[in-house]
């Protein structure tokens, strides 16, 4: 509920501040007046319209605060704890703009965006401005309307949460896809690599022997020459062999000369040290003969080691373990196929109960939407639109979160004519009557909230325009609504009547009538410029019958 608004500055108002109250408001004025200016201000401070050159001529800056009420309103509870903007019993909102077309925005004192702000209006009030109620009825606004006359909010926040619920199941199955799809990726390129280990054949300790088969190779002449030396000295012609035989004969022959001193006995030490130097000369010949492998065969092999170390990021004595690794994670490797197999058996089930659900819901919808168009077109002709017959069309579309349907109203504005997409048939007047009837229909179910309805009366007679009134009227108990009328008969109904009238000097007021000049309006509404007195009492009992219970 709008409880009061301050605007300054604002096109052609310079300073205004009103109160607002429950019930049916009525806005009545001279032509040019600015009768609409108020549903401006109020679509400009919550951000429902897109508005420029705003500021009353010459001035610098303006602002415009409006209060509300939407202590009710859930939605909006939820939306002011999310954003931490306090209590939404009393909504102060508060929007300021200057000649450089710079504007801010406050909630509560607390600086908004402009599109949380027009989240916030549009949880507040709707606008049914002739062309602009076209954006009411679109796919969305239909459904909705059918689960507010058939109040199917359990069944359909049932259907929304299986919805989810599948949607999470098909995300977590399609995660596993993918999982598979790169352990599958991973399997093949963990078994190539297992297949160059396996080839390739590394040993632990495998480098430090070959570059020590590497480095004796490198100085094998050397050690052929040393060799070579060695042997020399221990077979050459005055070496060791040949001196040890020289010294033995020698012994032998002179040995008899000591024969109780056992000399003979020196000649068999020698035979020992003979026996010790043979055995280096054969370690020295072993050192010769032993294969040291082929040099350019071990480089080849090194060089094939670093490679695969390089490779797989270890170094050549981890290979073998590395391949012992890569050879396990194969074994262990899980190609998820239960996994996935048992999460489809979930995605079935969730579909067939989300299905289910969303069956038994549109089972309703077809039904509800029966009922809803018969009591519209109950409502359409009791507002003397007796020829206009409106068709709920039904078609299933793929799942959503709101169920399995679409719905399009359809509109016949004659028995001659087919029918047709309101959008394209309806005119301004009829937009708003259509609407005017289905807040009728479904006012039991609405958030309380206001609603602005500008020349709903357009192109009516007098008859037609007492119904709407009525209409309007008993709307208002459950809404507050504050509307641009030209009929009197429409006026007649009000709580409240406000009166826009422009100064000499080209700016607006806008004023609450007591009795006596709301009586007098409505006789100026009757008769124009010159009331009379036959005006007066017309106005009069109108005023009397509209204010009846």
């Amino acid at each position: 509920m709008l409880k009061s608004i301050a605007i300054s500055n604002f096109i052609i108002i310079n300073q205004l501040s009103l109160k607002f109250y429950k019930g049916l408001t009525i806005i009545t004025g001279e032509t040019g007046s600015g009768k609409s200016l108020l549903f401006d201000a109020l679509s400009f401070v919550l951000n429902l319209s897109n508005q420029t050159n705003l500021l009353t001529t010459g001035e610098q800056k303006g602002y415009i605060v409006a209060e509300f009420d939407a202590s009710l309103n859930q939605e909006l509870k939820q939306i002011f704890a999310e954003y931490d903007l306090g209590s939404n019993n009393n909504i102060i909102i508060r929007r300021t703009f200057s000649n450089e077309n710079k504007t801010k925005a406050f909630i509560n004192d607390i600086p908004v965006t402009q599109s949380l702000l027009k989240k916030i209006g549009q949880e507040l009030i709707e606008i049914s401005a002739q062309f602009e109620a076209m954006k009411l009825f679109k796919p969305k606004f239909y459904l909705n309307s059918i689960d507010d006359f058939g109040k199917n909010y359990s069944l359909r926040g049932q259907v929304s949460e299986e919805f989810l619920t599948l949607q999470q199941l098909k995300n977590e199955l399609e995660e596993l896809i993918l999982a598979q799809e790169k352990q599958l990726a991973e399997q093949d390129y963990l078994e190539f690599v297992l297949k160059e280990l396996e080839e390739l054949k590394p040993i632990h300790g495998e480098e430090d022997r070959l570059v020590e088969q590497k480095s004796l190779l490198n100085k094998k002449v050397k050690l052929q020459e040393f060799v070579h030396n060695v042997i020399e000295h221990i077979d050459g012609n005055n070496g060791i062999n040949s001196q040890i035989n020289s010294l033995q004969k020698y012994i032998i022959r002179n040995s008899n000369q000591f024969d109780e001193l056992n000399i003979g006995s020196i000649s068999d030490d020698l035979d020992l040290a003979l026996t010790q130097i043979n055995l280096v000369h054969e370690k020295c010949g072993q050192l010769v003969d032993r294969d040291y492998g082929d040099l350019e065969e071990i480089e080849t092999r090194l060089m094939n080691l670093k490679a695969a170390a390089r490779k797989y990021r270890v170094t050549v004595e981890e290979l073998s373990t590395y391949q012992e690794q890569v050879a396990e994670k194969i074994n262990n490797l899980n190609t998820l196929d239960a996994k996935i197999k048992e999460q489809e058996t979930l995605v079935t089930l969730q579909h067939e109960k989300y299905l289910k659900l969303a069956q038994e819901l549109s089972q309703k919808r077809l039904a509800q939407a029966k009922i809803l168009s018969s009591s519209l077109n109950d409502q359409l002709r009791s507002l003397n639109m007796v020829q206009v017959d409106i068709k709920i069309e039904h078609q299933e579309t793929p799942i959503s979160q709101n169920g399995i349907d679409y719905f399009e109203f359809l509109l016949k504005t004659n028995e001659a004519s087919g029918y047709g997409k309101l959008s394209q048939i309806a005119s301004g007047g009829e937009l708003s009557r259509i609407i005017l009837a289905i807040k009728i229909i479904l006012a039991d179910s609405d958030i309380p909230k206001l609603l602005i309805f500008d020349e709903i009366d357009t192109g009516v007679s007098g008859s037609t325009a007492s119904k709407i009134g009525k209409k309007l009227k008993e709307l208002a108990k459950i809404h507050q609504i504050i509307l641009i009328t030209h009929q009197p008969q429409i006026a007649a109904f009000s709580h409240h009547h406000l009166l826009v009238s422009k100064s000499k000097q080209g700016l607006s007021h806008i004023d609450y009538l007591d009795p006596t000049t709301h009586l007098t309006e409505v006789a100026r509404l009757l008769s124009g410029e010159k009331i009379t007195a036959e005006a007066m009492t017309a106005a009069e009992k109108l005023i009397e019958e509209g204010q009846l219970p």
